[in-house]
């Protein structure tokens, strides 16, 4: 069991580590799904990795928003940065940036967020076959459904709490 945290800004990124969390995530630079919230910078998600190593947290990136034909060549350029920084994992949504990764950047671990909507084995198992490792579930699931679909499914789960 892992306990997985959001870190949106410095401040609260070393709060989550020092009240004891196993993970946290922060969101990609242009390309996540809180599109309101002010980014951090990549060198400041290199600095975040690098404390993350130190202590032996694994740090991910959400880039889970959905992208557009003009957005690509944005993508391609921001995806090859994260690639030589190397984060614990990817959280993504848009089926294409999986497309991009597993292509182009084979290195980056890919998680599957809420946001694809996985609300049963099946969906759970599709993400598998497009290279996820692991499956965010979505919010709307029972204890009985996330234990039925935990049962059945190939890869990690993660659910929100």
């Amino acid at each position: 069991m892992e306990l997985l945290a959001p870190a949106g800004n410095i401040e609260n990124f070393v709060a989550a580590i020092e009240a004891g969390a196993d993970a946290v995530y922060v969101g990609a630079p242009g390309m996540n799904a809180r599109a309101l919230t002010k980014d951090v910078s990549f060198e400041e998600i290199s600095a975040m990795i690098d404390y993350c190593r130190k202590r032996d947290v694994k740090f991910y990136l959400a880039a889970n928003s959905l992208v557009l034909e003009h957005e690509l060549s944005h993508v391609i350029k921001s995806l090859a940065l994260y690639e030589s920084l190397q984060p614990d994992a990817l959280i993504v949504q848009d089926t294409g940036i999986v497309r991009l990764v597993r292509s182009f950047f084979p290195s980056l671990t890919l998680h599957g967020s809420t946001l694809m909507a996985a609300h049963n084995v099946m969906s759970v198992e599709m993400q598998a076959k497009m290279g996820c490792e692991r499956a965010v579930l979505a919010r709307e699931l029972t204890l009985d459904e996330i234990r039925y679909i935990s049962d059945n499914s190939s890869i990690e789960l993660e659910v929100f709490v």
